[in-house]
């Protein structure tokens, strides 16, 4: 039953996303490489420190690239002292529709050039950040 139930969420959570792949934005970052980088990871504060080094990876191949961490506000004091990262949104857990709506707003203005989705779990919620975020290309665990 577990397993029928998990096929049934995902089939359901790529009809979802589906249309973000036809995304008017959409598209691939250039060879000079994202100017903006947004690393979603919103949950525990141990698997923020295995995500961590992906901002390092991240600097090292763009040098050019500013990091941003979407974090939940648990995990977010790590990331404080962290010399690859240069800015840290708290995910406003909990918080009412208002408080997501000014966080997609702030992502939004940011600009992004690739968000990656570190959440592995099949969760549509970070989907749909990154897919709202408005960053021109995307990546994430495909889980099938």
């Amino acid at each position: 039953m577990k397993d029928l139930v998990l096929r049934v969420y995902l089939f359901l959570r790529r009809a979802l996303l589906w249309p973000s792949r036809l995304s008017p934005r959409g598209g691939r970052v250039g060879p000079e490489g994202p100017a903006k980088v947004l690393l979603i990871r919103v949950d525990r504060i141990g698997d923020m420190v295995m995500t961590m080094p992906a901002a390092r990876v991240v600097k090292k191949r763009y040098p050019g690239a500013r990091v941003f961490f979407l974090a939940s506000r648990g995990a977010a004091g790590l990331l404080s002292g962290d010399p690859y990262v240069d800015g840290v949104f708290l995910y406003p857990e909990g918080g009412g529709p208002a408080a997501k709506l000014k966080l997609l707003r702030a992502l939004r203005a940011e600009k992004f050039s690739l968000a990656l989705d570190f959440m592995p779990d099949y969760t549509l919620r970070t989907a749909l950040l990154a897919f709202l975020s408005g960053a021109v290309s995307r990546a994430g665990y495909d889980v099938a």
